[in-house]
């Protein structure tokens, strides 16, 4: 596969792991993990990354923002 298509399945199927994040500090937990998922054109992103949050016990913070020390 070329580079970009390598991209696109890594992106489609893969993901990405980060070794470390940087979060949006006006954007609450929810729409921080939405981003990714409307980069790659998901529809529903918002109710995708509800759903993911509430999975790994953070749907109590859906509307928290980071913390910025």
């Amino acid at each position: 596969m070329s580079e970009d298509q390598l991209a696109r399945f890594r992106g489609g199927h893969i993901g990405v792991v980060f070794q470390s994040f940087i979060l949006i500090p006006t954007m609450t937990a929810l729409e921080n993990t939405a981003v990714p998922l409307e980069l790659r054109g998901q529809h529903q992103a918002l109710a995708t990354a509800e759903k993911q949050l509430r999975a790994v016990g953070l749907g109590d913070r859906l509307n928290h923002f980071p913390n910025t020390l």
